[in-house]
């Protein structure tokens, strides 16, 4: 209008107003797609990854976890539980039911007298009894659980009597075998 020259490049069709309604690139909507994509990846990751590994620590499969892989492996560490409630509470019915005949014999614990005696001194000498099973291993035949069990006592491995509590760990390995439908425990190391 003035005399002004047009920048150069500018053809001088349709002015401002086509530029702004000239259709734009929707390639940015791609990218945000993509974005929003990773993201969820990298939260489920986040999420699965410790779960799957929960998992594969406490599987046992029949392999040796801590978890029973079945019925019977369950069966199983529910006996060795009643075997332990049974010391605990003094309760020769549990113990009977938990145990095989054989198991009774070698420990000399063949009556209920004799147990009930056995098992009221153990309870009295022990505080914070905790049992936790660590591996199950079977084959149909038999069913090794191992356990680890924690208490407190003011007595020493001698029966002696101590001044302050001494916390123990020990490691167990109950081997049970089929009976009267379920299982029994019939050895311990």
């Amino acid at each position: 209008v003035d005399g002004a020259a047009p920048p150069e490049g500018y053809n001088g069709e349709g002015g401002g107003f086509s530029a702004a309604t000239q259709p734009k690139s929707k390639l940015w909507i791609l990218w945000l797609v993509l974005g929003v994509v990773m993201l969820g990846v990298v939260i489920a990751a986040a999420v699965l990854i410790p779960l799957l590994l929960v998992n594969a620590a406490t599987s046992s499969g029949s392999g040796g976890g801590g978890a029973p892989a079945g019925d019977d492996e369950q069966a199983a560490v529910e006996v060795v539980m009643d075997y332990d409630d049974a010391w605990q509470n003094a309760d020769c019915d549990l113990f009977l039911a938990s145990t095989t005949e054989s198991f009774r014999t070698a420990g000399g614990l063949v009556d209920c007298e004799t147990f009930e005696a056995t098992a009221s001194e153990f309870s009295a000498s022990v505080e914070d009894y905790r049992i936790e099973v660590t591996s199950i291993e079977g084959d149909g035949e038999q069913i090794l659980v191992t356990t680890t069990e924690t208490f407190e006592s003011f007595f020493d491995e001698e029966g002696n009597a101590l001044d302050e509590a001494v916390t123990y760990d020990n490691v167990f390995l109950y081997t049970l075998v089929p009976a009267d439908g379920g299982w029994a425990i019939d050895f311990l190391e």
